[in-house]
């Protein structure tokens, strides 16, 4: 049996991805029955022709009902008139066959005269254009008469044959069939064609056979055991398991020489489902990217490279480009450090450092105690590309007397094993790469062996490190294959993989491309197949390697990048508070004292910088005092506000996370303050926009916006009294407006001090200063209500800490990260430190939770203010998406992309593109920009691939408002199915030449779901996730948000839209949660006539106001009863 290969183009806007599918066609027989549907059929052998055929069809003695066979029935008459009466149709079930028997039964005859060749010809096409078509396809032709396209039914014949019809057999009924003519259609001949005397007296599977009947009543059992002897069991199939999804991790522009990389070009990106690609770096010359794998949650990349004309190790975010040789640098102690791996963890680094004469040894690196150690160090043994196998356990390729081997060891340096133990000639292995990811013990990579003069081609191997047992995946003597890495492990003995290879026999010196494979390592003759190709196509490369994947399970979705200590800048005062430094951490030691970006001859005190790192704001002692708004580089200086005349005074400027809106606090005259804010774009031509205002106290300090936007915290010092915490509700539209919300004081304590507030990332804990006990400064945490208060920095008399604020570091999912001021009595220095702090107590119910020291900065600051925020690159555009986590079908829903440009170095013009699935259609999108008026944005379907829409903005001179910060929000209308569809985008613009991409951080999916309340997070079991019921949690929940006036996100990008609604709101919510069982529920529409089943139970009622008698609700789409999926 023949089997056979089909290639398969696909081609996307933007780029053409093909993909060569060793696709084995369905195991099975497709049954093309042609029927004669001529004038002389009329009547009753028309009617047993189709009886004949159904019963046959139906009767699963003859068919199988395992879908190995399907039918096809065309019928035919005169010249052009041809009809399919059953499309191919794949025998699954008694009801399939049934339904196929029904349709012939009800088949119209055509009439007319008899004409072979287009029939032949439409079988041909309808089958062999058919996708799902199998390894065997029969044509029976069936008439009771002579044809009159005798030649053109002869070539039809010999075209079916050549287009891979495996068999045409006849049925002749009656005297008026020419039995010989028949005999020239069916194929292949019969051996001894065309002498009749050697004529078959016999049907096979070898030659087509005729069967030549009397009359119409032996037609049935004819049919029976023609279709019998076509049918063939098919093998059995080869289960491929289904592929697994993620982001794939490669190089381009690899040169080798004997397999050893010579030169690469720049790193890449690609999501495997969207087929979307994104640059990581953006080097220039000759240099190696070499090894480069994700962190365990896909947050970060770890490679090395000589880019800088030392092999260093880098670690960068996968969603930040870099672009020059210094960003990223960990372990820079002046060494090539050619190789390196990061552990499953991601706490330790494994790596090789290489001496001038080429000694090399193996070194562990402690990311969080910042601490080194020795793991391996045998003299002559050369080692390379290393890998972890879990986080004790090391493997490497190691070069000892010329011979190659693989080694395991432990990270402590204990167990050093050689796995292989080769002896001349030695094999030459490729990059290693474990299976750690999938809590199995299996490593990879290619070997090539020597084969009497020289070696062969490169073939990927699997090898079990407990019991040494080594596979073969691939076995093509042919071909070199490079760098491979699971995609997915399915058992013990097959799965997927990606690697790189030349499979097109491009030729082009180096030419190899991304792929992925199906291996079986027990089955030789079944591994290396369901090939697909990722870069490059079928005649042209990208010279693509280096590769490394993680499935879409274990990347974290993020809310804001991914953000280490290296990413985070420092910006204070020194110099006798006349020149302000900023400090850049290199991944060990932050700048000392740093770059002077201020250095005019005043007093200065730093107030805060912007989310995305591009703006500070800091003060000026003037008279009246002043706050200054500048670029991170100090450039672009405006002055912003001043103090008034009265009080002088103007202090502790924040910015909002989204970057339009400056809160600062003035003193208005002795004993009176107030909270101010002002449009981050705004000089002092325009008004200062009062929030709170008129507040008796000594002092008012240190506002700080939670990351939503929604809420400040800030102190009050009461007159004759201590300071005390209290937030404010914020809320701003899209234009220029914000207006304060509820007051509220969540600390109460008479004698005792808590100032310099201010929010962790995640808005959960609010950081605090307390001289408690009295007169030693410590730090403390508490919930943003004022409860749950816990001890985290131990302060003392010698210490005196002071300034406590959270990082932006997001590195560990369970850590904090905080930075405060504090003494050194030793050296009689006082400096800035980091510790990182847990997120959940260790030790609940003790009222500590202490913070560990992990770094001392070494910096100075005079005043002990400091900022600590995101290290930005000149040049560079960030941009952040703003998405729900979940909206509810077919409903509409808005999403915002904030794009901040550094304005200290402009491009010339930029491009936002937003990638959708096609479940969202064009016709419902809708672009504003800046708050301007909704319209319908450019739109390309199929893009970048199919299923997808890519909704692209050019912003330029004269386009869309120039080249400058933009909020745009996007409005579309959900699918109406619920499941997770992602939105994914980037920013493309060019600096001096140098094309740039900037992956839009922030949440970059959305869940589709049933309608639900934004309060329903609780379930049954008190965990988050809706249930459909308001029960005592969920109700809680809501009036703490209605007190504190707080917009929650889910049902649209904010709900309420109009927080004046939240009143009549939580008296609907408070009537569903009293709901008794069995209440049914009324609306405007109508009665809501479905009962509840258990009390608390919601319905949806859809996007109009509920309004009971006298109660207006607006935004309350829910009523009592029963909650519907």
């Amino acid at each position: 049996m023949r089997r056979k290969m089909r290639l398969m183009f696909i081609v996307f806007a933007g780029f053409f991805l093909c993909t060569l599918q060793q696709i084995y066609a369905r195991e099975g027989t497709d049954l093309i029955f042609l029927m004669d549907g001529s004038g002389s059929m009329y009547g009753s052998p028309f009617d047993t022709e189709k009886e004949g055929l159904a019963k046959a069809i139906e009767d699963p003695n003859i068919i199988p009902r395992d879908g190995s066979v399907s039918v096809t029935v065309i019928q035919f008459s005169g010249y052009g008139a041809q009809k399919v009466e059953v499309p191919p149709t794949i025998i699954t079930s008694q009801a399939v066959a049934d339904q196929v028997a029904a349709t012939i039964r009800n088949i119209v005859m055509i009439s007319g005269s008899t004409y072979f060749a287009d029939a032949i010809n439409l079988g041909v096409s309808t089958i062999m254009n058919w996708q799902e078509h199998g390894t065997r396809q029969a044509i029976n032709l069936i008439t009771d008469g002579g044809n009159f396209d005798i030649s053109e039914t002869l070539a039809a014949s010999d075209n079916a044959m050549s287009a891979g019809i495996d068999i045409i057999n006849a049925i002749g009924v009656g005297l008026g069939v020419d039995i010989d003519n028949l005999w020239d259609i069916v194929q292949p001949h019969y051996p001894g064609y065309p002498d009749s005397a050697q004529r078959p007296t016999s049907s096979s599977t070898d030659y087509g056979y005729v069967w030549s009947l009397t009359t119409w009543q032996e037609f049935l059992p004819v049919v029976a055991e023609k279709i019998a002897g076509e049918i063939i069991p098919p093998l059995p199939p080869v289960e491929v398991p289904e592929t697994t999804e993620g982001l794939l991790l490669y190089v381009k522009g690899i040169y080798r020489q004997n397999g050893e990389i010579t030169r690469t070009g720049n790193l890449y990106i690609k999501n495997t489902q969207s087929k979307s690609e994104t640059q990581l770096t953006g080097y220039s010359g000759i240099y190696i990217i070499r090894n480069p794998s994700f962190s365990s949650n896909g947050k970060e990349v770890i490679y090395t490279s000589n880019i800088s004309g030392l092999w260093q190790i880098y670690i960068i975010s996968k969603d930040r480009f870099v672009g020059n040789a210094s960003q990223g640098v960990v372990i820079n102690n002046g060494n090539n450090h050619p190789y390196a791996a990061l552990s499953p963890d991601d706490r330790h680094i494994v790596y090789v450092e290489e001496d001038s004469n080429g000694n090399t040894r193996l070194f562990s690196y402690n990311r969080i105690s910042l601490t080194k150690g020795i793991v391996c160090n045998v003299r002559d043994l050369v080692i390379k590309d290393v890998e972890f196998i879990n986080n004790g356990l090391v493997s490497f390729i190691g070069v000892y007397n010329g011979i190659q081997d693989i080694y395991t060891v432990g990270l402590d340096g204990t167990n050093l094993t050689n796995l292989t133990n080769n002896v001349p000639l030695t094999p030459r292995y490729g990059r290693i790469k474990s299976a750690w990811r999938y809590d199995a013990r299996y490593i990879i990579y290619t070997k090539a062996i020597f084969q009497g003069l020289e070696y062969g081609k490169q073939d990927i191997f699997r090898l079990d490190i407990d019991n040494l047992d080594e596979k073969n995946l691939t076995n093509t003597p042919e071909l070199d294959e490079y760098d491979p890495v699971y995609r997915s492990i399915y058992d013990e003995k097959q799965g997927f993989m990606f690697y790189s290879a030349n499979v097109m026999g491009i030729p082009s010196l180096n030419s190899a491309d991304v792929w992925s494979a199906y291996y079986n390592s027990d089955d030789i003759s079944n591994t290396n197949i369901a090939l697909t190709f990722w870069t490059g196509s079928f005649t042209t490369t990208e010279y693509a390697g280096q590769i490394d994947f993680i499935r879409a399970s274990a990347l974290i979705p993020e809310v804001g990048r991914v953000i280490n200590v290296q990413d985070t800048r420092i910006v204070y005062t020194a110099g006798g508070n006349q020149v302000i430094y900023r400090s850049d951490n290199d991944g060990t030691n932050w700048d000392n004292p740093g770059t002077a970006i201020s250095t005019i001859s005043v007093d200065k005190f730093v107030s805060d910088m912007d989310s995305t790192g591009g703006k500070i704001i800091y003060g000026f002692n003037s008279v009246p005092q002043t706050l200054i708004r500048a670029n991170h580089d100090g450039s672009g200086e405006v002055t912003f506000a001043q103090g008034t005349s009265a009080g002088n005074e103007i202090k502790d400027a924040c910015w909002s996370p989204d970057g339009r809106w400056v809160v600062f606090v003035k003193r208005e005259k002795i004993n009176k303050y107030g909270i101010y804010a002002k449009m981050a774009k705004q000089d002092t031509a325009q008004v200062d926009i009062p929030l709170l205002i008129d507040i008796s106290s000594t002092d008012v300090q240190h506002p700080s916006f939670s990351p939503d936007g929604t809420m400040l915290v800030f102190s009050k010092r009461d007159i004759g009294g201590t300071y005390d915490i209290y937030t404010l509700g914020i809320k701003t539209d899209d234009g220029t407006s914000i207006y304060p919300g509820t007051l509220k004081q969540i600390t109460y304590t008479p004698a005792i001090s808590e100032m310099q507030p201010s929010y962790s990332p995640d808005g959960k804990k609010i950081i605090f200063l307390s001289d408690n006990p009295a007169g030693i400064n410590q730090i403390y945490t508490t919930d943003t209500n004022g409860s749950s208060r816990e001890l985290v920095v131990e302060g003392g008399q010698n210490l005196n800490v002071n300034y406590p604020l959270f990082g932006d570091v997001n590195v560990e999912t369970d850590i904090y990260y905080i930075g405060y001021v504090s003494d050194n009595p030793a050296s009689g220095t006082r400096t800035i430190k980091i510790a990182r702090l847990p997120k959940i107590d260790p030790t609940p119910g003790d009222g500590e939770n202490l913070a560990t020291l992990y770094q001392d900065t070494g910096l100075e600051p005079t005043n002990d203010k400091f900022i600590w925020g995101i290290k930005r690159e000149k040049g560079t555009i960030v941009a952040q998406r703003n998405l729900s986590k979940r909206t509810a079908k077919n409903q509409d829903f808005q999403y915002s992309v904030v794009i901040d440009v550094d304005e200290a170095s402009m491009p010339n013009g930029y491009t936002l593109e937003e990638i959708i699935t096609a479940d969202f259609l064009t016709s419902d999108i809708f672009v504003s920009i800046d708050g301007s008026a909704f319209s319908a944005p450019v739109v390309y379907d199929d893009s970048p691939s199919q299923g997808y829409r890519t909704i692209k903005i050019v912003f330029s001179t004269g386009q869309n408002g120039g080249v400058k910060d933009h909020t745009v929000r996007i409005k579309m209308k959900a699918p109406n199915s619920t499941g997770i569809q992602p939105i994914e985008g980037d920013i493309k613009y060019m600096i001096d030449g140098i094309a740039n991409t900037a992956v839009i951080s922030g949440n970059s999916s959305i869940s589709i779901s049933s309608p639900f309340i934004p309060v329903d997070v609780y379930t049954l079991e008190n965990e988050e996730g809706s249930d459909g019921i308001i029960g005592d949690w969920d109700l809680l929940y809501a009036i703490d948000a209605w007190t504190n006036s707080r917009q929650l996100s889910g049902f649209g990008i904010k709900w309420p839209e109009d927080i004046e609604n939240w009143d009549g709101i939580l008296l609907a919510l408070i009537d569903i949660w009293a709901s008794p069982a069995g209440t049914k529920g009324t609306h405007t529409g109508g009665s809501a006539s479905t009962a509840s089943s258990v009390p608390g139970e919601y319905q949806y009622i859809g996007l109009y106001v509920y309004t009971p008698p006298a109660v207006g609700k607006s935004e309350m789409y829910w009523t009592q009863g029963k909650w519907l999926e």
